[in-house]
């Protein structure tokens, strides 16, 4: 298995990405392998994505706490299984998201460390 460096929130943002709280989280996706995390704010409170994007959800789907983490997994799993997203390009769009750096596995790449 390969090992992966974890990464402090310094070094994420180093490589360019806009990290963001679960609460602020919305995935926006068309077909298969086409998908972003933008932060709800930057998508100018729209009730629609934009005409790229056929589909969006707000990731934590307005729940707290752990259950906003259970959520937020049921998510990946529901891209992965049921929309066709290859699982690398999920992760790699959910690595914006704290929470998602922080519970995911110590050897996946972009995990989290306490600084």
């Amino acid at each position: 298995m390969k090992q992966y460096p974890r990464l402090t929130v310094a070094e994420h943002v180093a490589l360019g990405n806009a990290l963001m709280k679960l609460a602020d989280a919305r995935m926006i996706w068309t077909t298969p392998n086409d998908l972003a995390v933008v932060r709800i704010a930057d998508d100018h409170g729209r009730p629609r994505p934009s005409n790229r994007h056929q589909f969006w959800c707000d990731v934590a789907q307005g729940e707290k706490g752990e259950t906003a983490v259970v959520v937020m997994f049921s998510n990946f799993h529901k891209l992965v299984v049921r929309d066709g997203f290859e699982p690398q390009i999920v992760h790699r769009a959910f690595l914006k998201i704290d929470e998602y750096r922080r519970v995911i596995a110590s050897d996946c790449e972009g995990a989290e460390v306490e600084p």
